[in-house]
């Protein structure tokens, strides 16, 4: 491989970066030879996917730090149906894991399930420890949440950023500045080996998504990436770091999230479209429940939460 004049002067990680690029370079001409017509997106995405699996296969046996997605959850409630202080409490604590919400309306500020911010850390999975990393950068992307699999001998195999539309519309975008170079990432710097996440959002459903040809998926994840910066700028991953992949959600219109979104745990006092499998069309006929149910039902109106209960258990002990 040959090179200029200033690449003996190039040590250490600036001569990685080097290599790097000559590499990706080589890589882009010899696909374009192999698939004629195959586009930027396609090889971004192969050439990502590639080297994630590279990079993991060197530090997978050595690695002792990662990033990992973390909140302080808002809510209170603990999960336990034995509970009577919190069983009727609506709002329950998130899982150690669910640091995303199960949905989401397109343009929507990424944040977990109980509205408290999201933040990356940069953990020592030995101690457990938040570790500090100068020059260290936190790089967001969205990738396809059913092509990822955890349970796969190498997951990051599986990864498939998606960074535009097919019609060429960055995935992933934030509101205030944004130091990522390619369009669909977001970049955060880590300080104290913790990113805050920007207020970031996802432009598009994931149903009505298209990439690679018209693909969709049914789910989106979030990737993080931990990043420097080589000698001109550019952004370049840091080996030993693993990154970290969140839990699965949707994106839809506000309008379809109002109807997705049913609460697990409602208040008393909810009316019964908050439930889940209850629509518009039973609410209102349990408005009039005697004239659907018959004249033997001790309730004329079932109108809420706590109304319904009450039939349930009427219909429990009049089988």
């Amino acid at each position: 491989m040959q090179g200029g004049g200033g690449e003996s002067g190039l040590r250490g990680q600036a001569l990685e970066d080097y290599v790097l690029d000559k590499v990706k370079h080589f890589a882009v001409v010899f696909a374009q030879e192999l698939v004629p017509g195959i586009t930027q997106q396609q090889l971004d995405l192969a050439f990502s996917r590639a080297l994630y699996s590279i990079s993991a296969q060197e530090t997978s046996g050595h690695a002792q730090l990662q990033l990992k997605f973390n909140h302080s959850c808002r809510f209170l409630g603990c999960v336990s149906q034995d509970c009577m202080l919190c069983k009727n409490n609506p709002h329950k604590t998130c899982g150690s894991g669910d640091n995303f919400d199960e949905a989401y309306a397109d343009n929507q500020v990424l944040r977990a399930r109980c509205e408290a911010d999201v933040y990356v850390d940069l953990i020592n999975h030995v101690s457990g420890d938040i570790c500090s990393a100068a020059g260290v950068e936190v790089q967001l992307s969205v990738i396809d949440g059913d092509a990822y699999n955890d349970a796969a001998p190498d997951p990051l195999t599986t990864v498939m950023e998606l960074h535009a539309s097919d019609d060429g519309v960055p995935l992933l975008q934030c509101y205030g500045p944004n130091r990522a170079l390619h369009a669909g990432t977001v970049v955060v710097p880590l300080q104290g080996g913790r990113a805050k996440l920007p207020e970031a959002f996802i432009t598009d459903k994931n149903d009505t998504f298209h990439f690679g040809g018209g693909a969709t998926t049914g789910h989106f994840r979030l990737l993080a990436l931990a990043m420097r910066r080589d000698e001109l700028g550019n952004p370049v991953p840091v080996e030993g770091v693993a990154p970290a992949v969140s839990n699965a959600f949707v994106v839809k219109t506000q309008r379809a999230l109002n109807d997705y979104r049913k609460s697990a745990y409602p208040h008393y006092r909810d009316e019964l479209t908050r439930l889940r499998y209850i629509g518009a069309i039973t609410a209102t006929r349990l408005k009039d429940a005697r004239a659907w149910l018959g004249r033997d039902v001790p309730l004329e109106c079932v109108d809420s939460v706590q109304s319904l209960k009450q039939l349930l258990e009427y219909v429990d002990t009049n089988r």
